[in-house]
């Protein structure tokens, strides 16, 4: 059967062979189903050239989008058929690491803050690392979706409980006449410097920019055409949560009492039980980011080998070494930089600027040029020219965090051990809440 193409399709074909640039495909032409299917999700999404090592044996010319995306998810399936090790298997139901050891270390401190347990720091760094690294060993993410769910529990009680206590509290812990009552502020109060104000907000960007993950979980989704909805989901879960959460325990406990994490704005009894709820969420995330990283490596090893795929003793050897070693690392990091505050704002800067701004707005304009065309819109409409100027708007903020932002991180790590406000590296001196 003959397709023929719409004459606005015929007109922009000529206009491109003017230009001397490739036409669009005619099975690359966006439907507005597909459109609305990008943005949540779907089997209408469209899944093009962009995912070109799988397209070698598809003809797109030949089937229409939705078809053609089929076949090439299907190929993926295909390609882990019959291995013990299928990567494949979450569905969009069921989503770094020294900050991690220093908060494992931080609440076993909390809670034993009155007993001798020797260089208590170290000691209990290493043991949750120990633990996080037992706990990371799993492969694939079809398992960690599970702890995920539980995690997910157990952080909601854990903020919801923070919140009724930061509320029924006497007075916020920290707390004297001298001090005086909890001075709440929609604007920085006076005397807050550039440094602790970017520090602040890189503190905020890192609660919500979860992205250096995202690529591993689409990856390993049995479809990823219904990625949005859980992406969706989930932001608007988090944006809901930790807004009102964060709104009412500050509004609280107020400008001088606040802590990072903000259950040492707790008195000494609720700190300890909503800061326990939080154990499985410390040991999950730490265990997604090390997994996220140590395969970002192991994939690279074994990219054409059975040792992906299979239960060999390279295989396992070598990823338990590459999650040893970046659990290693983790610990250093934590003993290095012993305060959470300034460690959570630096690897804002230096990792979620990247992740979280650079690499998405840089995805774009590549998938514009893998759909067709080198120009920096997919469609030359108002919505395609605006769509290019907020990508380029998250690069550049990308660019800042990373370069300003690591500045004032760097520079607030200095200002702290100056001023004797924290202890030295590798300290035995507790860090407890």
């Amino acid at each position: 059967m003959s397709h023929h193409p719409s004459p606005e399709r015929a007109a922009y074909d000529l206009e491109k062979k003017d230009d001397g640039e490739t036409p669009l495909p005619e099975a690359a032409e966006v439907s507005s189903t597909s459109r609305w299917s990008s943005w949540f999700g779907g089997r209408n999404v469209v899944v093009g050239p962009r995912i070109g090592p799988v397209l070698s044996s598809i003809s797109i010319a030949d089937s229409d989008s939705e078809q053609s995306s089929a076949a090439i998810l299907d190929k993926q399936l295909a390609a882990e058929d019959g291995h013990a090790i299928q990567y494949r298997t979450c569905s969009w139901q069921k989503f770094i690491q020294g900050l991690h050891v220093l908060v494992g270390a931080k609440y076993l401190n909390t809670m034993t803050a009155s007993d001798d347990v020797g260089c208590r720091t170290v000691t209990f760094s290493i043991v949750v690392a120990i633990i996080c690294w037992l706990c990371s060993l799993p492969r694939t993410f079809d398992m960690l979706s599970k702890l995920g769910t539980a995690s997910a529990f157990f952080t909601f009680v854990s903020v919801l409980l923070a919140t009724i206590f930061a509320a029924i509290q006497s007075n916020p812990a920290g707390y004297t006449p001298e001090t005086g009552d909890p001075i709440v502020s929609a604007v920085p109060v006076a005397g807050t410097t550039f440094v602790n104000g970017l520090g602040a907000f890189l503190n905020i960007s890192y609660t919500f920019i979860g992205q250096i993950t995202l690529p591993s979980f689409i990856a390993e989704m049995r479809d990823p055409r219904d990625f949005p909805k859980a992406l969706w989901a989930c932001t608007i879960a988090e944006i809901i949560l930790f807004s009102i959460v964060g709104g009412i325990v500050y509004a609280y406990v107020g400008t001088q009492y606040v802590t990072a994490p903000a259950f040492g704005s707790l008195q000494p009894l609720f700190k300890k039980v909503s800061f326990s709820f939080m154990i499985p969420t410390i040991i999950f995330l730490g265990v997604l980011y090390a997994s996220v990283s140590a395969r970002f490596i192991f994939f690279r090893i074994f990219q054409n080998s059975r040792h992906k795929n299979e239960h060999t003793l390279v295989g396992w050897a070598t990823w338990t070494g590459i999650l040893l070693a970046t659990w290693i690392l983790a610990f250093i990091i934590a003993e290095v930089i012993p305060f959470f505050s300034s460690l959570l704002s630096l690897m804002s800067s230096l990792f979620d600027s990247f992740f979280g701004f650079i690499f998405w707005g840089v995805a774009y304009f590549r998938m514009r040029r893998a759909d067709g065309t080198v120009s920096l819109v997919g469609e030359r409409t108002v919505s395609g020219y605006l769509l290019g100027a907020l990508n380029l708007v998250i690069i550049l903020i990308g660019i800042f965090f990373l370069t300003v932002g690591t500045y004032a991180s760097v520079e607030s790590i200095i200002l702290e051990f100056e001023s004797g406000a924290v202890g030295g590296v590798f300290s035995c001196a507790s860090n407890g809440l």
